[in-house]
């Protein structure tokens, strides 16, 4: 078992939150702790939001969220591995 903590940025949440909730949803056993923030005070920054998730599984399984979350349109992720 690995356990990882993912960083999640999106772009223009309203046009990838469906896709990007779909692949969350799809890797939902994975999951143990979801944080999800967006920027209320800038007009210009409204529609940008950040995801923190604390993922533990199997390296594989890990990889092919990380993977999918990458593929996916004005989605950016960044991880680290705790021990």
């Amino acid at each position: 078992m690995k356990e990882v903590i993912m960083a999640i940025s999106v772009d223009k949440r309203s046009t990838s939150a469906a896709a990007l909730q779909e692949t969350l949803t799809k890797y939902g056993e994975l999951i143990h702790f979801r944080l999800g923030m967006h920027n209320l005070h800038s007009e210009e920054k409204k529609e940008n939001g950040r995801i923190l998730l604390q993922v533990i599984g199997a390296d594989e399984k890990i990889q092919a969220l990380q993977n999918d979350l990458a593929a996916l349109d004005l989605v950016k992720v960044q991880s680290m591995e705790l021990e």
